[in-house]
């Protein structure tokens, strides 16, 4: 390569040009972005700083995009020969909304691209190998195309939140980044319940779930996967269901930091406890289920214990009164990961207001919950004759009826627990 290359402004990719359009929003020419990599002479004879001010470092390999910081472009296309774009090249500006990038670019630095809010749009060449850490890292790139070279995506690279700006939180997601397709000849990627995985990546051999990509609301990690990267599910809030199996033994930093607590998460057990291979649980849809599920995965490793005591946390802040009893009895009746300080908790809270959550639980329908009340003995001798006189000062017949059928059960089945 020349030490002083011509000043010639590159053809301009006819599909870049569009995308370029479609980033402002319309075809008008006055107003849509150009592709500039206009080449100029620098002093020294290492680089080569174009018309945008974009600075090229000149390699045995070939050019390395090394700083764009002074660059106002808004649709830019990288110099042909290059090989690579540096760390931090593009970090922080706003000004760009579309990058093209040309044959030939190997590898995209870490955090290359981070913090550019307004990048909407990247086009990635066939000879991309590596994408490094956070290099997407909080743009608006909307979609993207992992060509069949790609073997390597670093940590958080592609969780793009514009810069936490993205307007796509009232639509239930919080992460720009929709769309990914993965070339058919790739061989180190795929997408599976709209969750982007890297094949053996992980440091025992396993998979690793790269980023949940959307709109799946039943979320379930392939059983290949071993390992949960860094802010892999980060702000999700679609999720109605999320499955991890019991293999899974890592968690990335922030890895299910969640924007709304998933209605229902399902942890499988290896090896089983107490009869148990899996845990479900039932995160109240509030604050504080958002903030145990936060803490619960808090750690690098999931913990069965950590995880239910934040749970039973949360019981108590749960702002459905039927929802709040019945996951208190059911707790007590199968008492798995149950501290003996939140056993206590809950009997004495069950206990204290024992009417009512008998006659919420006769209300809704919830049998089984009263019959509960009497194998935990919550409802014992003592609760049971305040029930009953509560019922009859009230004149509920119906509830009398049903306790006083209970006791006649638990009086035959010659139970520990009989009334």
């Amino acid at each position: 390569m020349a030490d002083h290359p011509e000043t010639k402004l590159a053809t301009q990719d006819a599909a870049a040009q569009q995308a370029a359009a479609a980033v402002v929003g319309g075809p008008e020419a006055n107003d849509a972005p150009t592709l500039t990599n206009r080449a100029q002479a620098n002093d020294a004879p290492e680089t080569i700083v174009d018309s945008d001010g974009v600075v090229y470092r000149k390699t045995p390999d070939g050019l390395v995009l090394e700083d764009a910081s002074e660059s106002q472009a808004r649709a830019y296309r990288v110099m042909d020969g290059t090989v690579g774009i540096g760390n931090l090249a593009f970090a922080g500006n706003t000004s760009l909304e579309m990058i093209a990038i040309p044959q030939g670019v190997r590898w995209i630095g870490d955090s290359a691209f981070s913090a550019c809010e307004n990048l909407a749009t990247a086009v990635l060449p066939d000879s991309l190998e590596c994408i490094e850490d956070w290099a997407f890292f909080g743009s608006s790139i909307e979609s993207l195309h992992i060509p069949a070279a790609c073997s390597h995506i670093g940590s958080c690279a592609l969780v793009a939140d514009g810069g936490g700006k993205s307007e796509m939180w009232t639509s239930g997601r919080s992460l720009n980044l929709y769309e990914i397709s993965i070339d058919p000849e790739n061989a180190c990627f795929y997408l599976a319940s709209d969750v982007l995985c890297a094949r053996n990546a992980a440091a025992d051999g396993g998979d690793v779930a790269v980023l949940y990509i959307g709109p799946a609301t039943s979320v379930i990690i392939p059983k290949e996967v071993t390992e949960i990267g860094p802010m892999a599910f980060a702000n999700a809030s679609t999720l109605e269901e999320l499955v991890v199996h019991g293999g899974v033994k890592k968690l990335g930093p922030s890895a299910l930091a969640l924007s709304e607590p998933p209605r229902r998460i399902v942890i499988g057990l290896s090896p089983a406890v107490d009869g148990h291979n899996r845990l479900k649980i039932e995160p109240p849809r509030n604050e504080a289920g958002l903030n145990a599920v936060n803490r619960m995965f808090k750690t690098d490793i999931i913990d069965p214990a950590l995880i239910m005591a934040e749970m039973d946390r949360a019981t108590l802040n749960q702002n459905d009164h039927f929802a709040r009893y019945g996951t208190m009895v059911d707790r007590l009746a199968d008492p798995i990961f149950l501290s003996p300080t939140m056993r206590d908790q809950f009997t004495s809270f069950l206990r204290n207001k024992i009417w009512t959550v008998c006659s919420l639980f006769r209300d809704r329908g919830n049998t089984d919950g009263i019959k509960k009340l009497v194998d935990t003995g919550v409802l014992d001798t003592e609760t049971f004759t305040k029930v009953i006189d509560q019922a009859t000062d009230e004149g509920d017949t119906a509830m009398v009826a049903q306790l006083l059928q209970l006791k006649r059960d638990a009086e035959q089945d010659d139970d520990p627990f009989a009334l």
